[in-house]
């Protein structure tokens, strides 16, 4: 679920299914250790489930950031 943060972004967190995938175009291939990347050719790169997907509200620029960083960085807007 898409929720707004300070800082006018909207973030979701990664979940790995189809929905998501589809959702945000994504394609995907494995890297060295064998773990699943996803990416979208344009700004979300090194993807993996977990991470969050946050974009600026008018959704024109995205990118990927982990979840520690990304609870130390953002607060939820209630």
């Amino acid at each position: 679920m898409i929720k707004e943060y300070t800082g006018k972004f909207k973030a979701e967190k990664f979940d790995g299914s189809l929905a998501m995938i589809q959702k945000y175009n994504l394609d995907y291939e494995y890297d060295s250790d064998g773990c699943c990347v996803f990416y979208d050719g344009i700004y979300l790169t090194d993807l993996v489930v977990g991470e969050w997907i946050v974009q600026t509200i008018d959704g024109y620029h995205k990118w990927n950031i982990s979840p520690n960083v990304f609870s130390e960085t953002f607060k939820e807007v209630k």
